[in-house]
């Protein structure tokens, strides 16, 4: 499995987000996203290798 510091680090990397939404000139107030990761986020594809890793 995932050593449980890198499991704790990566439940602290992804509390507490917040987000907001701009359309041409309007910008909505500063929201926590529901879950998921954000856009373009580049350790999504680890965090994928370690969800799937079961399966390879």
């Amino acid at each position: 499995g995932v050593p449980e510091p890198i499991v704790e680090w990566m439940g602290r990397r992804y509390a507490r987000r917040e987000t907001c939404l701009t359309f041409d000139d309007y910008t909505t107030d500063s929201f926590a996203p529901p879950g998921g990761l954000g856009q373009g986020d580049a350790f999504a594809v680890v965090q994928y290798l370690f969800y799937n890793g079961g399966l390879l």
